[in-house]
């Protein structure tokens, strides 16, 4: 039996007291919809290393690993195509939030934990319930 071989990708709830960072996607991949700073893990480098790329690429934003902590994560399927997915947590305070992918984003802005948009991405949605409720792993399909 081979080994199976999938994509990790990384997300980062960029909290502000009871809200949560969430931009609007731009492009073809879930168009219109509401996501978090997320990517995909580059060869050679951690979840840590990855989402702190991913936060100053997408939003300019200086992380350190100090910085972060563990929310979740998740084993998901997405039709044909599986992942691992790491969420991690920041609730500094001090950022200066910058939409620095323009072409994929129409906009970021802070929305209450308990109140997304509707049209929040689902896994999004449901790894920001398994963080308020404390459930640290989840299966999506």
């Amino acid at each position: 039996m081979d080994r199976v071989k999938f994509p990790v990708s990384n997300h980062l709830f960029l909290l502000r007291d009871d809200e949560i960072l969430l931009y609007l996607r731009k492009w073809w991949v879930q168009e219109k919809m509401y996501n978090v700073i997320a990517g995909h893990l580059d060869g050679g480098e951690t979840a840590t290393q990855a989402i702190i790329r991913e936060a100053y690429e997408e939003a300019g934003i200086i992380i350190s690993p100090e910085d972060l902590k563990f929310a979740c994560v998740s084993h998901s399927f997405a039709g044909d195509k599986e992942y691992v997915q790491f969420f991690m947590f920041c609730d500094r305070r001090t950022w200066e939030i910058k939409n620095l992918e323009p072409e994929r984003c129409y906009e970021m802005r802070f929305f209450p934990l308990t109140q997304l948009p509707e049209n929040t991405t689902p896994y999004v949605q449901k790894a920001i319930q398994c963080f308020l409720d404390k459930i640290y792993y989840y299966e999506y399909r």
